[in-house]
């Protein structure tokens, strides 16, 4: 969900002629470029999405460009994302790398498809023109940038290009909505995290901001950080399609000769309210629309909680119990701290600090493993670039870099051979690595190559992964370029070859679009314990390894997550709160079942 846009560079590629290294493709509606020929394998039906995406925003908006849209394909960063501006030219980066699914923050899917159906919708809403803005165009030679050095600038910025200054949450509410109908219902306007969101904060109470606090309180004090933008504006404008129809949305958004400069004044002569009236009117909807999905989920069984500590943790990482220490080892990101793996204990609650993580992301910090013989953790720096990889010793406090800018991640750690496993993203495509602790080229540097064991096909990924205790087996989580979900078991020994078709696996489940999340196997490897929305709600799942037979643990009301197994009684899971994920402890009941809810997205289509 994290955008990474990189203006100055694009500016720098479209004004100079620092691009001719690069591939470049002019059609009658773009200027392409792509900064690795690697990847070129994707550009054609890169190029296709994107005349795609802009013929159906042309019609949808009424979108007439008065110039060609500047497009690079990059490969900057390990996870996918996108970057969109209007001003002075308009320009779009498009990272061409997998998505991260943690928590199901983002919809798997072809993740070129998505985004560019996503960033052209930021264009044509951003640079569709009336009459009087093409007439300030013409005056100063194309659209003004506002400069701090110049603030007058942004005056005549307004005049050349309106749209632009509407608020953030309102560009990627529309984007993200558009997004999930082009892609028949498949994006966070009907997301099963989005439901979560909302109703989480109205079973607690916690306050749902207003527009002005959102750009506040709800970017800098709030643990989802920006974050909020696209779950705040995906809802709002949701709410306005199902109240008042997608008609009405869209002739907001949209920049005619007849509308309203300001998207204030537009809203007001569009709806007959003004814009935060028509919030608390949502607002008042929502905590109405989410305590009938509360009082649904109560008709079944509630599972029994116990919190482990006061402690609210932010964003999280996978969990691992130190069972010699009563321990668990975590990364956590949450806001007026620096995101850190930390320690708890168990007994007594209490948080232990233990090493600054570089580079997290926002919701899963790091990617982390465990050593238990050697007392060792591996984590991941830089996850929103290329990531390097490090271990930390418990014993010394010390932490190591055993590789630069390897691009691994989704770490899973066997005990048998004490080799380090994971997944490398390098253009667009994801390579499963096993990573030997002896280096026969450098033996006294550990972990410090990496060895290419199954390289999937584009639009496939690879995640979640984990070891059985005897090292047969690798168990991960599988989507497809349609944006399937499954959970997999491989046999480690048949990844010898090179070739896919000695690969030799089991077929635990597909969840459809519902992802199986951070399965890991218990200390004698007769079960996995994961969780996934697959029933609306995040809920623990047990699967046998021997039968594959699946069991629903947990009936929750917020959602459970990065569940391990304490004993016969418990579970450690994370459970999902309005301020982050909290250490609980989950009591084990047999025939638990659970209720469905109603998406909002549903109930719009309907």
């Amino acid at each position: 969900m994290k955008k990474l846009i990189v203006l100055s560079l694009l500016n720098l590629l479209f004004l100079n002629k620092t691009f001719s290294q690069f591939s470049k493709i002019e059609t009658i509606d773009f200027n392409i470029v792509s900064t690795s020929p690697q990847f070129d394998y994707v550009l054609n039906h890169a190029i296709r999405c994107s005349h795609n995406a802009l013929t159906f925003h042309k019609n949808l908006f009424e979108y007439d460009p008065k110039e060609k849209i500047f497009v690079l394909f990059q490969d900057f960063g390990d996870y996918g994302n996108g970057g969109a501006t209007s001003l002075p030219n308009n320009l779009i980066s498009t990272c061409i790398s997998p998505l991260n699914y943690a928590f199901e923050s983002s919809v798997a899917g072809e993740r070129v498809f998505s985004i560019m159906n996503h960033e052209l919708v930021h264009i044509a809403v951003l640079d569709n023109a009336s009459k009087s803005d093409l007439f300030f165009r013409k005056i100063f030679n194309g659209k003004v940038k506002s400069s701090n050095d110049h603030p007058i600038s942004m005056f005549y910025s307004y005049l050349t290009s309106p749209r632009y200054y509407s608020p953030r949450w309102l560009h990627e509410g529309i984007a993200v909505f558009v997004e999930t109908w082009m892609d028949g219902g498949k994006g966070n306007a009907l997301g099963n995290y989005d439901e979560m969101f909302f109703r989480t904060r109205v079973l607690e109470g916690s306050r749902i901001y207003s527009p002005q606090g959102l750009a506040s309180a709800g970017t800098s004090a709030d643990f989802m950080s920006k974050a909020n933008y696209y779950y705040y504006g995906t809802r709002f404008v949701s709410y306005l399609a199902y109240k008042h129809g997608p008609e009405k949305l869209i002739e907001w958004v949209k920049r005619k000769d007849d509308s309203k400069r300001g998207f204030a004044s537009s809203f007001k002569h569009i709806y007959g309210i003004s814009i935060s009236n028509s919030w608390s009117n949502w607002v008042e909807f929502e905590n109405g629309f989410q305590n009938k999905n509360i009082e649904q989920l109560k008709e079944s069984k509630i599972s029994k909680e116990e919190p482990i500590t006061d402690k609210v943790l932010g964003g999280v990482s996978f969990a691992y119990y130190d069972k010699k220490r009563n321990n668990v080892y975590v990364a956590v990101n949450y806001p007026g701290k620096i995101p850190h793996i930390a320690e708890l204990d168990l007994k007594t609650g209490k948080i232990k600090r233990l090493k600054d993580v570089k580079g997290p992301t926002l919701f899963n910090v790091t990617s982390l493993a465990y050593d238990e013989k050697n007392d060792l953790l591996f984590y991941t720096t830089d996850n929103d670039d290329k990531r390097d990889l490090n271990s930390y010793n418990l014993k010394t406090g010390q932490s190591k870099l055993l590789q630069k800018d390897c691009r691994i991640g989704d770490l899973a750690f066997n005990k048998v051979d004490e080799s380090l496993w994971g997944v490398k993203h390098l253009n667009g495509i994801s390579t499963l690595v096993k990573i030997p602790k002896i280096n026969p080229e450098k033996p006294n540097n550990q972990y410090s190559a990496w060895e290419q064991k199954y390289t999937l096909p584009y639009g496939s990924d690879m995640f979640d992964m984990d070891i059985s205790p005897d090292g047969l087996s690798l168990s991960a989580g599988l989507t497809d370029i349609n944006g399937n979900q499954f959970l997999n078991i491989y046999e480690i020994n048949s990844f010898k070859s090179l070739d896919k078709e000695n690969i030799k696996f089991k077929e635990v489940f597909n969840f459809d679009i519902a992802s199986p999340q951070s399965f890991k196997y218990s200390a004698d490897g007769s079960y996995l314990l994961g969780s996934s929305y697959y029933s609306g709600v995040s809920n623990i799942f047990k699967v046998d390894t021997n039968t594959l037979d699946i069991e629903i643990l947990t009936n929750a009301l917020t959602g459970y997550f990065r569940p391990v197994p304490i004993d016969d009684e418990k579970i450690f899971s994370f459970k999902y709160t309005s301020n982050g994920f909290v250490p609980v402890y989950i009591y084990i009941e047999e025939n638990m079942e659970v209720s469905g809810i109603e998406f909002l997205g549903n109930k719009t289509v309907e």
